[in-house]
C-alpha cells in the first residue's frame, strides 16, 4: 500500500515538473492600453488560451526556453513571441489599418457590403443621438 502511495506521489511530482512552469504577462496596444480577451496559442501544441478583461494572462508551459506564444486579436496583427526563458512578458500588439467604409457589423461578425445579401441601411451618429434611449443614458 505504501509502495503504491509513493509511486503515485512520484508520478504526480513528475507531471507537476513538466507543466509546473508558468508564463504570465500583459497585452497592450501601442498607446500602452490593455487589450482584453486576446487569443493566445502555444505553438508547440496549438492549445488556445484567452487573456482576461484587463489583458492579463497566465499560461502553463512545458518548456520556458523553447515555447513560442502566438497572439491574435481582431483589429491587431497576429504576432509570435518566443518566451526565451522569461516568466513575465509585456506584449505590444500593432493595430491593423482597415478601411471600415464598407464593413457591416452583424452581431456575431463583420462582412463587406458587397458580400451581403438582403436589405441594409446606414445610420448616422447624429440620428442615434436623437433617439430617446440615447438621451436617457447621456441626457
Amino acid at each position: 500500500m505504501i509502495r503504491k502511495l509513493v509511486m503515485a506521489l512520484l508520478c504526480s511530482i513528475g507531471v507537476a515538473q513538466v507543466y509546473g512552469q508558468t508564463i504570465s504577462g500583459t497585452i497592450l496596444n501601442e498607446k500602452s492600453e490593455a487589450i482584453p480577451y486576446v487569443k493566445i496559442t502555444l505553438k508547440s501544441n496549438n492549445k488556445p488560451f484567452l487573456s482576461d478583461g484587463k489583458g492579463l494572462f497566465q499560461i502553463p508551459v512545458s518548456n520556458l526556453e523553447t515555447e513560442v506564444l502566438i497572439f491574435s486579436a481582431m483589429g491587431y496583427q497576429k504576432q509570435e513571441f518566443p518566451i526565451l526563458g522569461k516568466t513575465n512578458l509585456t506584449v505590444v500588439l500593432l493595430e491593423v489599418a482597415q478601411d471600415t467604409k464598407d464593413v457591416v457589423v452583424i452581431g456575431y461578425g463583420t462582412s463587406k457590403t458587397k458580400e451581403l445579401t438582403g436589405a441594409t441601411s446606414k445610420v448616422k451618429g447624429e440620428d442615434i443621438e436623437k433617439t430617446r434611449i440615447v438621451r436617457a443614458f447621456f441626457g
